[in-house]
C-alpha cells in the first residue's frame, strides 16, 4: 500500500523535493494528470482543493490544504479516507501508510453505525506510529451550504514508537453524493480547548466564484 504514493502526481514531488516551499507549492497546485473537482472553504482559516488523478485506484483522492500563509499540507487518501501519504510543507515531514491490519470501512459505519480501525504510519524523519480509532454515526444528517452531510465522530489514539501516546477525539462529515468524507474538529482529550476546526462551510464547484482559490476566507484573524 505504501507504494501508492501521492508523489506519483506526474512524479512531480520526487523531482522537486529540493525546491523552496513557494516553488514547490506552485508545482503541486496543478499536478500533471490530475483534475481538481472541488474547493472547500472551512472553518479555522483553511481552504482545501480536492482532486483525482488518472493513475490512482477508483475512489482515491488528493487534498491540498492552504492557510493564510499558503500551502501547508498535501495528502493522498483512499476511498475509506485512510491517509496513504501526507507531506507537511511547514515541517518538511513526509509520512506514509505502511500497514493496514484493520482499515476503516465506511460502508460498515453507514450500515451498522460504527467501525474500528488500526493502521500504521512511518515517516522519513521521526518515529513511526500506530493509529487506532473508532468512527461512528453522530446523529441525523445536517445541511451545510445546501449539501446533506452525515456527521461522524469517534476516539483516536496515536501510539508513537518513542513511547508517546495521545488520546484524541475527531469529527468528520460524510457526503454520500460525492462518496467522500471531510475532516471536522480534532482535539487532544488532555487539552480540549486547543482544537483544530476544519469543518466544511462552503462547497465550491468548477465555474463558481472562488473555485481553485488558495485564499481562506472563514475564521481568519
Amino acid at each position: 500500500m505504501a507504494g501508492r504514493s501521492f508523489l506519483r502526481m506526474g512524479g512531480a514531488l520526487l523531482a522537486l523535493a529540493g525546491l523552496t516551499a513557494p516553488a514547490l507549492a506552485e508545482q503541486v497546485r496543478n499536478p500533471i494528470g490530475c483534475t481538481i473537482y472541488l474547493t472547500v472553504q472551512g472553518q479555522g482559516c483553511e481552504v482545501r482543493h480536492l482532486y483525482r488523478c488518472l493513475l490512482d485506484p477508483e475512489g482515491d483522492f488528493h487534498v491540498n490544504s492552504y492557510d493564510a500563509e499558503g500551502l501547508m499540507l498535501t495528502a493522498h487518501y483512499d476511498a475509506a479516507f485512510t491517509a496513504l501519504e501526507r507531506f507537511n510543507l511547514r515541517s518538511g515531514i513526509r509520512s506514509q501508510l505502511s500497514e493496514q491490519p484493520d482499515p476503516l470501512d465506511l460502508a460498515t459505519v453507514l450500515d451498522t453505525g460504527s467501525d474500528t480501525y488500526k493502521v500504521r504510519e512511518t515517516a522519513e524523519a521521526g518515529p513511526g506510529l500506530w493509529v487506532l480509532g473508532r468512527m461512528a454515526l453522530d446523529g441525523d444528517p445536517v445541511t451545510i451550504d445546501g449539501r446533506r452531510l452525515q456527521p461522524l465522530t469517534g476516539p483516536l489514539t496515536l501510539h508513537f514508537d518513542d513511547g508517546r501516546t495521545f488520546q484524541m477525539m475527531q469529527t468528520a462529515f460524510y457526503d454520500a453524493d460525492l462518496s467522500m468524507m471531510l475532516s471536522g474538529i480534532t482535539y487532544d482529550l488532555a487539552n480540549p480547548d486547543d482544537f483544530n476546526d476544519r469543518t466544511p462551510a462552503d462547497f465550491i464547484f468548477p465555474g463558481e466564484a472562488g473555485f481553485m482559490s488558495d485564499v481562506p476566507v472563514i475564521g481568519c484573524k
